[in-house]
């Protein structure tokens, strides 16, 4: 004969299946990952180069991000020149703040980023410089604030 005490101890260690009953959680109340939130393209809100003082607006104008799996590419066609960088993102998702790696073919390039009122917060150091700490831009620091482009 089995006793009471081991059918509680038997169902609590053994896993009940729900998803058969369970409705399905509409897409548009689903968590999405950071990951999820970094994809699509970016169009740019300021800029701080390092210098303390932020680039102009008529200079970013053209300025634009899109993030594809971990690749992104980022464009200008204005006043900062027309330039066209491809790189590779290696993400930490668990640090606080979240870090990235971005490898150009000109080194990596040590950043962290965060989602802030629907707004991509993105700082990196220049290659061989030490990774930012805190979202401001010092020496070798460049520090950028994104908005989703429209559709």
């Amino acid at each position: 004969m089995i006793s009471e005490d081991h059918h509680e101890n038997t169902a609590r260690t053994r896993p009940v299946r729900l998803g058969a009953f369970a409705a399905p959680v509409p897409k548009e109340v689903r968590k999405q990952s950071p990951r999820d939130l970094l994809q699509g393209n970016w169009v740019i809100v300021s800029l701080d180069a390092g210098s303390g003082k932020e680039v102009q607006t008529a200079d970013l104008a053209t300025l634009t991000l899109t993030i594809a799996g971990d690749k992104f590419s980022a464009r200008t066609n204005g006043g900062l020149g027309s330039k066209n960088a491809i790189a590779t993102m290696v993400f930490d998702f668990s640090a606080n703040p979240m870090r990235m790696d971005v490898k150009t073919d000109t080194g990596i390039a040590d950043g962290i980023f965060k989602f802030e009122d629907g707004q991509l917060f993105l700082c990196h150091a220049q290659p061989s410089k030490p990774a930012p700490t805190e979202f401001q831009s010092v020496d070798g620091c460049a520090c950028y604030i994104w908005k989703r482009a429209e559709k």
